[in-house]
């Protein structure tokens, strides 16, 4: 039997997402978090969650720690954020690597006032990035693709006023758009050994919904030779 990777908090459908009411968490520093639609967690974040009941702050007040200071890392509440200055993304996207500990995430941030004319509520916020996810494992594992590819795990996301924050397993690997940009190596002639694979596949997930699959928004790992997913948006 399948491990379950994930329980998603149960949400209200997109089209109410944005409901008058506002639920609120409290941040210890400074005053209120306004949060939309609730904050979706992995069994994992809910365990961390219990150790450190200010996480989710936590976040929120490292990412603007580093906001105002400029700096490259920032630690709040046991929580280390660090700067990924070489991750590539849309306009109004900022990408970090979160420590909790000795675990390692990756943290994915939407500045959404910066991007009007590609951001879509529909799509992009964190809560449906965690929840299509979830989904493209599912999907995944029903179509016996679990060989050759998989997902990068959610972990927990929020969405505040002007931000929307995802926070998945870290993988310390290249996206297959840059490996097959770069310079000749073992690894990308491992990848183009197994271009055919990753179409089809993607493919396969089109048909369940999803869409915008390109090869910038998955990784490719030498060490497991599968493609890892992230980034999805579905219909």
């Amino acid at each position: 039997m399948p491990k379950r990777i994930s329980t998603l908090k149960k949400l209200a459908p997109k089209a109410k997402r944005f409901p008058n009411s506002v639920s609120w968490y409290h941040a210890p520093v400074r005053g209120f978090i306004p949060v939309a639609g609730g904050v979706a967690y992995s069994a994992l974040a809910r365990r961390l969650i219990r150790f450190n009941p200010k996480l989710i702050q936590a976040t929120f007040e490292a990412f603007n720690k580093l906001r105002e200071t400029e700096s490259s890392v920032a630690n709040v509440c046991g929580v280390s954020l660090h700067v990924l200055p070489h991750a590539k993304g849309g306009v109004g996207n900022a990408f970090y690597k979160l420590k909790i500990g000795k675990r390692e995430f990756f943290m994915k941030v939407i500045i959404m006032h910066s991007t009007k004319q590609q951001f879509n509520a529909m799509h992009d916020l964190a809560l449906d990035q965690h929840h299509n996810l979830i989904e493209a494992k599912k999907v995944i594992l029903k179509n016996s693709l679990n060989k050759d590819f998989d997902v990068a795990e959610p972990h927990y996301a929020f969405v505040s006023k002007h931000h929307s924050f995802q926070v998945t397993s870290f993988h310390n690997c290249e996206s297959v758009e840059s490996i097959l940009k770069g310079a000749d190596s073992p690894v990308k002639t491992a990848l183009l050994q197994k271009m055919d694979i990753f179409h089809k596949g993607v493919a396969t997930l089109r048909k369940e919904g999803f869409f915008d699959l390109q090869e910038r928004n998955a990784f490719f790992s030498p060490e497991t030779g599968k493609f890892i997913l992230f980034d999805l948006r579905r219909t």
